[in-house]
């Protein structure tokens, strides 16, 4: 219902890989999810026991192995629907809260739109924390890369 009142908004969530009890059925199903929702951003960790939890006595622990074959699939499903989603802005302009350099070569300066979309401009004279308007010119793995207008 949100996405027909603003089809600009964005999901982004938190994803458990292996949790006590978690069959494979159980983990596509979280795969179909992510799928037609297509998060923005998904944070994705694998399953550890923490002190003073009921998950940390369970004994239907998921072997680390497939905890990370799991991890591995789902943040490749998480990275091509964030890149759908990212697609369908492309060519709109939008204004970004800078935030900082571009952690690789520090060629860009990475922002955040309202609705948590990543994008990358050129750094030029451009520093961070500031509200800037930018075009959308382009999709990466990394995030959308515009221009400032």
């Amino acid at each position: 219902r949100l996405l027909d009142q603003n089809r600009d908004f964005t999901f982004t969530t938190d994803v458990i890989v292996g949790f006590p009890g978690e069959t494979e059925a159980d983990f596509v199903q979280t795969l179909e999810v992510m799928r037609e929702i297509c998060f923005a951003k998904v944070h994705m960790f694998p399953y550890s026991d923490r002190p003073r939890t009921r998950s940390a006595l369970y004994t239907d622990k998921v072997p680390p192995q497939v905890m990370s074959e799991r991890k591995a699939r789902a943040l490749q499903v998480a990275e091509e629907t964030a890149y759908q989603l990212r697609q369908r802005f492309i060519g709109r302009t939008a204004q970004i809260l800078t935030e900082g350099q571009d952690e690789h070569d520090g060629q860009y300066i990475v922002g955040h739109t309202a609705n948590f979309l990543s994008v990358m401009i050129p750094k030029g004279e451009i520093t961070s924390n500031q509200l800037i308007e930018v075009q959308l010119l382009s999709n990466s793995p990394k995030g959308l890369v515009g221009q400032k207008r």
